[in-house]
């Protein structure tokens, strides 16, 4: 198994995005990288190339250089081949995709947290079960559909 590689720290401004990177990062998910840096620092490097492309790490990138950081956490992968740097920037994207939420977990982890912007992410309801909407409560119900039951109908309960 190859050892870690160093993190160093780099200019952001050198730092060149891959012109065919293949993820998309539009500006909701970036404001939410920025968000997370805020609160938790830099827990994840970017992985460049000997050229200083970058390989992973293009959102985190684009949040910091909206937030003005000059110096940004660095992986240099400078032993691979292209042919790898080029696989491994697809497999990094690629493989967090294979994986499933274990959604009774994550919304037990999201109750505890109480964090409603957790749960718009995670399309969870934070709205306790017995709690009345207010603005349902007042409103009238349609009338019912008339039904009509016929001998031999056949129901199942």
């Amino acid at each position: 198994m190859p050892a870690g590689r160093p993190t160093v720290m780099r200019d952001a401004s050198i730092l060149i995005p891959y012109a065919q990177n293949n993820k998309k990062h539009p500006q909701g998910q970036i404001d939410h990288i920025k968000k997370s840096i805020d609160e938790y620092g830099w827990m994840q490097p970017l992985v460049i190339d000997k050229n200083d492309v970058v390989v992973v790490g293009h959102g985190r990138l684009l949040a910091a250089m909206e937030m003005g950081i000059e110096e940004v956490p660095c992986v240099i992968a400078d032993d691979l081949t292209e042919e790898q740097v080029r696989k491994y920037r697809l497999l990094d994207n690629k493989l967090s995709d294979l994986g499933e939420y274990d959604m009774e977990a994550v919304q037990m982890e999201i109750e505890l947290l109480n964090d409603l912007e957790l749960a718009t992410l995670f399309d969870i309801d934070l709205t306790p079960e017995n709690e009345v909407n207010e603005e349902e409560e007042d409103t009238v119900p349609e009338d019912p559909k008339i039904i009509v039951v016929e001998k031999g109908d056949v129901f199942q309960l």
